[in-house]
Parts: structure tokens; sequence; C-alpha cells
């Protein structure tokens, strides 16, 4: 699949999708969790700039503690990444409330291992469940094992929903499917107008997080070294983007593929954006409490 000897994919099918976003010259995050790609996310995801972006699972508990009762949970987290934050997550969790149920969903399965290995370290006596699904690609009227009508709880941290190439369609889909009762959790980037362009690329200037942006690219033969990768903020969309300027060609590389491929996207939000995006996406806001410290929004959602 790639001429290198430690970057790869896990299947045909998830290199074949990626060259069709290239050809649309984009990579979708997604690719930057699968086959050797888990381990530089891994490793990412335990360095200091993604904790200042991206995590704090005692605010995510409090805030949704008021909306989830004293039924036991049956609980879905979408992305659980390493698994590292989501069995903090569990375990403060189980302060308090009975989970029945807890099932994790991934684009990728050498990343969900990861996280399945994490989560049993908390020896938290629950039903667990793995699948690995394209969340961004569900197909209209099927039906998903890993969406049981006993699901309460939804997660979707991680600020996912920022990288998501559709975010408002993502959320439309979710909420189609959603038992009615169901609650959902997420973060998302908060803008703030008052930062400049360096205070929101300033977390991403690692070595972690280029390294993490580049491997899927090699895998795919579309670049070699972070050199080929430009970060920036975009006011106009705003929005953290890496681009990648491929001269690669020949054997090398995807035909039809653009030289400037977008292969990062991090947006950020206003209040009012939040809150129309959720509407939008089939769901009704309970609660949105802005973080500025960490520059994001933590919100609490039902179908609406």
């Amino acid at each position: 699949m790639n001429s290198g000897v430690d970057s790869f994919f896990e299947s045909p099918t998830q290199c074949g999708l990626a060259h069709y976003y290239l050809r649309r010259g984009v990579l979708p995050l997604k690719f930057a969790f699968v086959g050797s790609a888990a381990g530089t996310h891994d490793r990412l995801a335990r360095s200091v700039g993604y904790q200042e972006v991206a995590w704090n699972a005692n605010r995510f508990v409090r805030a949704i503690k008021p909306f989830i009762g004293l039924a036991p949970l049956s609980i879905l987290e979408i992305g659980p990444g390493n698994g590292v934050q989501s069995a903090q997550v569990l375990h403060l969790l189980r302060k308090g409330h009975v989970v029945r149920r807890y099932t994790c969903i991934d684009f990728s399965s050498v990343l969900m291992r990861r996280a399945e290995g994490e989560l049993q370290k908390t020896r938290v006596h629950v039903e667990r469940r793995y699948h690995t699904v394209d969340i961004e690609r569900l197909a209209l009227g099927a039906t998903y094992p890993w969406l049981g009508r006993s699901t309460n709880l939804v997660l979707l941290l991680g600020n996912t929903i920022c990288n998501l190439e559709d975010p408002g369609a993502v959320l439309r889909d979710l909420s189609l499917r959603m038992p009615r009762r169901a609650i959902l959790l997420f973060n998302i980037g908060l803008y703030d107008t008052a930062k400049s362009d360096f205070d929101y690329i300033r977390p991403y200037r690692t070595k972690e997080f280029l390294e993490a942006v580049l491997e899927p690219l090699k895998a795919l033969d579309v670049a070699a070294d972070t050199g080929m990768l430009r970060l920036a903020f975009d006011r106009a969309a705003q929005s953290v983007l890496v681009h990648c300027q491929s001269s690669f060609g020949g054997d090398q590389g995807v035909p039809g593929m653009p030289p400037d491929i977008r292969c990062f996207i991090s947006r950020r939000y206003t209040r009012l954006q939040v809150e129309r995006l959720v509407r939008c996406g089939g769901w009704h806001l309970r609660r949105i409490t802005a973080d500025p410290q960490r520059g994001q929004f933590i919100c609490v959602a039902s179908p609406a």
C-alpha cells in the first residue's frame, strides 16, 4: 500500500477511500488514526499541547450529571482515541451511577485495541463493546449493532466535531438514529476574536502533532517529511488548517491528486454558531458552557 516499511493503512478499502478524498484535495482527519498512524496519534494524545486544547474529564462529567438522572447508563462513545481520557470519564461516571454498558466506535481498529487496553485498566466491571465504524459514512436506513435501544448517553469528545468534514451532516445522522431519551455530551472549539492567529496555532506547533498529521500521508506516498506541511489559522474559515505541498509524481502520490492537499482542519465556533449547528443537526441544546482557558464550549444536547 506504500513504499515505506513502517507506514501502513489497515485495509485496501481505507486506502481506496483516502485516494477518493485526495483527488478532491483533502485528506479527512480520520485517516490520521488508522494503521501506523494509531501510534503517532497515541504519542500526540499524551502530549501537553493536545491536553491543552482537548480535554478536561472532570468538567465533562460535571456538565452531564444534571441530565442523566439515576437510571443505569448505557454509554456510546464515538472516537475514544487511545482510551486514556475515556477511562477517566468512565471512572468518574461510576461514582454515583450504575454503568451497564460502554460501547466504543472508531474508524481505526488498531487505535480501538489501544483504547480497549486502557479501559480494561480501570477494572470497572461493565459490559464493553467495540466496533469499527466510519461515522461520516453511515448508510441511510441501515441498522447498526453498536446502537442499542437502551443507549442513553453519547460521548463525542476530544473536539471531534471540529475535525469532521461535515459536522452538521454527522449530527443529523446521529439525531435520526438515537433513542429520544439519549443525551449527547460534546465539546467544540471556541472562536475568540481577541486571539491572534498565533494564539490559535501555538498548541499545534509541536513535533508530535506534525508527525501525527504526516503519518497517513507517508502511508499514501504523498509526503515524506514535515517540511512539506504548512500550518496556519484561516480567519475567514475560523479554522486551524494544515496543507501539504506535495511535488510527488510518477509512481508516487495519487493520480489526479492536486499539489495542495488540506490534511487537517480544526474549526472554531462562536456561541451563536454552535447553537445554529446543533439546531440544524436535529438536536435541542440543553446546556452550553464556555471554557475559555481551553478554548472550547462544553455542550449537552438531546434529539429535537
